[in-house]
């Protein structure tokens, strides 16, 4: 969802990263640059503009959490977050 969405609002031109990061949770921080100014092509039009609210919902049934917002140098952070299971399989295995 982040990634299609430094695409659709931030434009071809912009650069993002993905970071993974595991422990006694797994959180996943997309961040993009904001694209070019006055270079964006937004796709206007496409999708429902809730994305990340649906994502938030599906993290929430499996105990995580979504952040996300502007940053400080023009463009968007998403950080994804779910707990690690002490078995190693989580609850998703279960579901």
């Amino acid at each position: 969802e982040a990634l299609t969405n430094t695409l659709r609002y931030a434009g071809l031109e912009a650069r993002a990263s993905v970071i993974v990061e595991q422990g006694h949770a797994t959180a996943v921080t997309i961040e993009d640059d904001g694209g070019v100014p006055g270079h964006a092509h937004t796709m206007d039009g496409i999708g429902s503009g809730h994305g990340l609210i649906g994502l938030a919902e599906r993290l929430r049934v499996y105990g995580g959490e979504l952040e996300y917002g502007p940053t400080a140098a023009g463009g968007w952070k998403v950080t994804a977050v779910l707990p690690a299971s002490d078995d190693g399989e989580g609850e998703a295995a279960h579901a």
